[in-house]
């Protein structure tokens, strides 16, 4: 097949849906498909290249200003002009392609996809990775307004077959748009060969307790960490040298004054954004990861964040159920990871001692997840599922003309 991934995030840009749309490209390529990425042109990149056989066209952007509405991020930007309209018209043209592929909902580029679909009658899927809200309740009202309407009109009932990362975000689909018939769940993994992957052959060393913890991913006010923070006040009570890393990209300045009003310098460090290739090295003497989300409105999720730290052995702590992912990938709370039973930070400090003083629960929580994502949760297995969700889609839309 001639596919199109589509998406406004693309590495060198480090999120969980640009990565997602990289390894999904990679894996397409090795089992014989012709693959195309459409992406923004960011600093230090190219408007054409060919990486490991993806051929990758980059779009001028118009850069927004840092916006709470969009809680700071910085890769918000506008993408839409008509000189690069008639050029993503011309790429889909010319490269001959038979499906696009949406691998991001809250962007820009949902738009040029949805139109060109139609217009070109293209199948369109969509892998939804992030939910659209926010801590605020009145820029939360408004965002919810903005989904319901202008993308449900304009993209989402334009959308052939969706793709769910995981049970809540069916959830949210089907509350936002009510197309309770038209998705598949098919999660994501983390790419287990090259160097991103070395850590899932470390061999940990479960006796030994370093009293430290890990966190990754971006700090934003959805993922302040804020509960972690309060929680490690009363570790650092029992254990003063325990020491919490949260590495990612600083959107918020909430955690960093928490912080600093706790007292916790010494024991909580921000690291500010680092490359990916970087971040294992943050995994590894380390007694166990999380990466909770405080005061979610109303979807939570369980983050490629999380995955990653679970494939290199350490126990994750995570705020979800045992059928998050769906029959197929069946994962098990309190058997694969940790679950979160209450956000009370007196409870999770006692989980969080509770994990540095029981190295067998650390083991059996660590290998066991460990086991789950290099044999459940594989990209060979999802990108098969994909492939027949590309492959069903073309047979419906073929049938419909």
């Amino acid at each position: 097949m001639n596919i199109c991934l589509v998406n406004n995030l693309y590495p060198p840009i480090n999120t969980g849906s640009s990565f997602y749309t990289r390894d999904l490209a990679e894996n397409l390529v090795k089992k014989g498909h012709k693959v195309i990425v459409i992406t923004n042109l960011v600093n230090g990149t190219k408007l054409f290249e060919i990486k490991d056989k993806i051929r990758i066209y980059r779009l001028p952007i118009i850069k927004l200003p840092r916006l709470k509405i969009w809680m700071g991020f910085s890769d918000f930007n506008f993408t839409l002009t008509p000189k690069n309209l008639k050029k993503i018209q011309e790429i889909l043209i010319k490269e001959k392609i038979e499906i696009i592929h949406q691998c991001n909902n809250i962007f820009d580029l949902v738009f040029a996809s949805s139109y060109f679909s139609r217009k070109l009658n293209i199948p369109l899927v969509c892998s939804l990775t992030t939910q659209i809200q926010h801590l605020n309740p009145i820029y939360n009202k408004l965002l919810e307004i903005f989904d319901r309407t202008l993308i449900y009109f304009m993209f989402s009932k334009k959308v052939n077959r969706y793709i769910a990362l995981d049970n809540e975000t069916v959830r949210y689909i089907n509350e936002r748009y009510n197309l309770y018939n038209n998705i598949s769940i098919i999660p994501y993994s983390i790419p287990l060969q090259e160097k991103f992957g070395l850590l899932t052959e470390y061999e940990r060393n479960y006796q030994k307790t370093y009293y430290s913890a890990v966190s990754l991913g971006h700090v934003s006010d959805l993922k302040d960490r804020q509960e972690m923070i309060l929680a490690w006040k009363y570790v650092v009570e029992k254990y003063p040298q325990a020491k919490l890393v949260i590495v990612g990209d600083l959107f918020s300045k909430k955690s960093a004054n928490l912080i600093k009003k706790m007292r916790l310098e010494n024991n909580i460090e921000l690291t500010g954004r680092k490359k990916h290739k970087e971040i294992f090295k943050y995994l590894i003497d380390k007694d166990f990861g999380g990466v909770l989300t405080s005061n979610i409105p109303y979807y939570k999720g369980f983050g490629t964040a999380n995955i990653e730290i679970m494939a290199s052995g350490l126990p994750v702590i995570v705020d979800a159920d045992s059928d998050f992912f769906g029959d197929k990938f069946p994962i098990k709370a309190n058997g694969h990871f940790i679950k979160i039973e209450s956000r009370d930070p007196k409870w999770l400090a006692a989980k969080f001692i509770e994990l540095f003083e029981n190295p067998e629960l650390r083991e059996r929580i660590g290998r066991a997840g460990q086991k789950f994502v290099k044999e459940t949760l594989t990209w060979d297995k999802i990108t098969d599922e994909i492939e027949l969700v590309y492959k069903n889609t073309l047979v419906k839309n073929e049938k419909e003309k």
